[in-house]
């Protein structure tokens, strides 16, 4: 993933009066929550966070007050903030002074180290150019404007910002952060020549006379969707080899090819031929 995750630290450390007041919001921001932490170690981008935040979301964020019934929820917080991952970039204890944001993402609620912590973070996605920075916030939390903005002086920046539990749609499910993501990441989409066929099984290749220019079928797909497919292209080996990438088929036991259909779009079939795998792929499914 080519862009840095900046996270809304609110999502985890509340407005606890608030959240008395409107614990229906806040129950479904559990819920989005979750599901962002999920696609988070799903697709594991580089999130821009320092120990110190993490500590002081862990510390603040209301576990004690959540009901019991979002337990696996809590769990799941408690999880991201013990930083088990290895995709958290840190970044100095640096503070631009005059720097504000749009909006105020220094609630005047927060502890002074929170506070510190915000600025540090604002100060690192304004200063420095290591990639696109993303912004990730909730639907009960961001309210009515567009972008979340930096401004020091005359100079503005503007960031791409994700809404993650809203909809693209009213009428579909599909919310931002899985539209955001989707448009990332590659995505299979099938071939027919790649149809089951007798003529296009592993022993119809042993048989052939042109294992070469043999066309192969994709045992995983069953001809209605793309959802067995696309699970093994997410399981890949993350290098790509020209306009090829490799994976394991654990279910039928073969490896399966995915080539480049056009851009951020990939075709696949099962590959026969274990000596045309690149030796790190096999070394990486140990098959």
């Amino acid at each position: 993933m080519q862009f840095n995750a900046v996270i809304d630290v609110s999502s985890i450390i509340w407005d606890e009066e608030d959240y008395d007041l409107n614990k229906h919001h806040y129950f479904n921001l559990l819920k989005g929550l979750s599901l962002f932490l999920g696609k988070l170690k799903k697709e594991k981008p580089i999130i821009l966070m320092r120990d110190e935040l993490l500590w002081e979301m862990s510390r603040s964020f209301p576990a004690s007050r959540i009901p019991t019934g979002f337990w696996y929820i809590i769990e799941q917080v408690y999880s991201f903030l013990a930083n088990s991952e290895s995709n958290f970039r840190s970044y100095p204890d640096n503070i631009t002074p005059n720097l504000v944001s749009i909006p105020n993402l220094v609630k005047p609620r927060y502890d002074t180290p929170v506070k510190a912590e915000v600025n540090y973070l604002l100060s690192k996605i304004h200063t420095e150019e290591d990639g696109e920075n993303v912004y990730f916030t909730f639907q009960y939390l961001w309210g009515n404007e567009e972008k979340l903005k930096t401004q020091l002086g005359v100079n503005s920046k503007e960031y791409q910002t994700i809404v993650a539990d809203r909809k693209v749609n009213p009428d579909e499910n599909l919310t931002e952060l899985d539209d955001f993501f989707s448009r990332l990441k590659p995505n299979f989409e099938h071939y027919d020549k790649h149809d089951k066929d007798p003529n296009k099984t592993k022993e119809a290749w042993e048989k052939s006379n042109d294992k070469k220019n043999f066309i192969s079928q994709l045992t995983c797909y069953n001809g209605i969707d793309n959802i067995r497919p696309q699970e093994i292209f997410d399981l890949r080996y993350p290098e790509r080899f020209g306009n090829r990438y490799y994976s394991y088929d654990s279910e039928n036991e073969f490896y399966v090819t995915f080539m480049l259909t056009r851009l951020n779009i990939f075709h696949a079939f099962d590959e026969y031929n274990v000596h045309r795998i690149p030796d790190k792929v096999r070394k990486h499914f140990n098959k």
